[in-house]
């Protein structure tokens, strides 16, 4: 794979996983979150 497609994959992965912490952190702590 290109350094490009890595890098493009990798993003995606970073996004996902950040979404899914958005997600889940108002549930743990919801007062920093308002």
């Amino acid at each position: 794979a290109t350094l490009e497609a890595v890098s493009v994959v990798f993003h995606v992965s970073v996004t996902t996983v950040w979404r899914d912490m958005r997600k889940r952190l108002p549930l743990i702590n919801p007062e920093q979150y308002k």
